[in-house]
């Protein structure tokens, strides 16, 4: 059977030949879409864990969160921690003896437990020629007109690049053994890819010195010991590092890897 679909690249780049991080839709390559989003305020001295959202999906969704600081327009976007997915439940994890806190919150359509990789149609070509001619789909989401100039109100906008995934994949990695016979293991994954360039990527991991019970963002966590945490990215590989003190023998992770540059 003949496959058929829809590939749109960015104004000024011809579909035919541009490179996949120039392309703002193909219809075999999935893209992460909002199924919820909201502000939650988080009262101080509240339960650990507090459920921010019932999302109910029957399965860990992506999500990304930001912290407001102090009720201002000063944000920690996607970086914090303490927040945390399982099947049924977006939840806060952080302590609020001493302070309530407030979170705005993105959960997507894709279940982090899925093994996937996309198709890779052209990574070589970094500068590829300019397209005499730029066409392009325009959808709104309903009510909304296609005249508008509110990128939100936009399902789908051919100058407007999506986060694209390239792959993800999830399992339970047996930990390394700390050489010196301290008693430490360490999580330190490296998932391969084909891009060819730094990729923007995201690690979850169900943390021990969270909570084991959800998924949690690995963040770049300078603690100046064995519980630091590190994540990496380069032109084949991502990785990541994370020491514990209670010698788990293994660790439940999930990656995503986009399509999309770490760095243009």
């Amino acid at each position: 059977m003949s496959e058929y679909g829809v590939k749109v690249s960015l104004p000024g780049y011809d579909v035919k030949t541009a490179p996949d991080y120039k392309i703002s839709f193909n219809s075999q390559w999935p893209t992460l879409k909002i199924v919820a989003s909201g502000r939650i305020d988080i009262p101080q001295g509240s339960a650990n864990p507090y459920v921010m959202y019932n999302h109910g999906l029957g399965y860990p969704p992506f999500f990304y969160a930001s912290i407001c600081v102090d009720n201002t327009t000063s944000y920690s976007f996607g970086v914090n921690p303490n927040i945390g997915v399982d099947n049924n439940n977006l939840v806060y994890l952080g302590d609020t003896t001493y302070s309530g806190v407030s979170i705005y919150y993105y959960i997507f359509d894709w279940n982090l437990e899925t093994n996937f990789q996309a198709t890779l149609d052209s990574v070589t070509n970094k500068t590829p020629a300019s397209a005499n001619n730029s066409f392009g789909i325009n959808a709104t989401v309903p009510t909304k007109g296609v005249t508008s100039t509110d990128y939100r109100d936009f399902s789908q906008k051919s100058d407007c690049l999506d986060l694209t995934i390239q792959q993800s994949g999830y399992g339970v990695y047996t930990n390394t053994p700390d050489s010196g016979g301290h008693g430490i293991t360490y999580f330190d994954p490296t998932f391969t890819h084909d891009l060819g360039y730094p990729p923007l990527f995201d690690i979850f991991i169900k943390d021990y010195r969270i909570n084991l019970n959800y998924y949690t963002r690995l963040t770049y966590e300078e603690l100046f010991d064995i519980t630091s945490s590190y994540v990496y990215a380069n032109t084949t590989t991502i990785s990541a590092m994370l020491g514990n003190y209670s010698s788990l023998p293994t660790t439940t992770y999930a990656y995503v890897i986009f399509k999309d540059f770490l760095k243009l």
